[in-house]
């Protein structure tokens, strides 16, 4: 009643879904988690690092067995996520293992995980943004292009950049 709380749909309105999962997947299932927005940033930041390290590694390389061992054995320890990527990140510092076997490797984490690391961070808009890219768009096809401007900063105001390619608008966070 106090409005002291956070709704899902409040959440993926300034964050990615899949950072809170990050989030998550460092507590263990059974421990409570210290909910905060600076916790969530700091997941959607370790998460992006995580993607740029894994999309740097070529291709067509195999699982490591010994990483595999261990992965499935913390996962079959009481589902113990923290230190299954925890380990993820020791495989991509070590130097004993192929470039190629670390994203082969890492990927077969992911199916466990679900972070989705080799896509791209997909961007959540918020619908107040979007109806300004939509208004913006119309500005720019009837030449008005005052209006177009300030559309945009408006949408640069409330966190976004909007770029005007040959594909149309790209919108990128700040």
């Amino acid at each position: 009643s106090s409005g002291g709380f956070l709704t899902l749909g409040d959440l993926t309105k300034k964050h990615s879904p899949l950072a809170y999962r990050y989030l998550m997947l460092t507590s263990h299932y059974r421990s409570l988690v210290g909910f905060t927005e600076e916790a969530l940033f700091g997941a959607e930041q370790a998460l992006k690092r995580l993607r740029e390290n894994i999309s740097n590694l070529p291709e067509s390389g195999e699982v490591s067995k010994g990483y595999q061992e261990k992965f499935e054995s913390y996962i079959d320890d009481d589902l113990n996520t923290p230190k299954a990527l925890a380990l993820l990140w020791d495989l991509l510092k070590d130097t004993d293992v192929r470039p190629e076997d670390k994203k082969e490797t890492a990927l077969f984490f992911d199916t466990v995980f679900g972070l989705g690391l080799t896509s791209k961070e997909i961007l959540v808009i918020p619908e107040e943004v979007a109806l300004l890219l939509t208004e913006r768009e119309r500005a720019r096809k009837n030449g008005d292009f005052g209006l177009s401007d300030a559309l945009r900063e408006k949408i640069k105001s409330l966190g976004y950049d909007v770029k005007d390619t040959a594909g149309g608008q790209k919108i990128s966070k700040l």
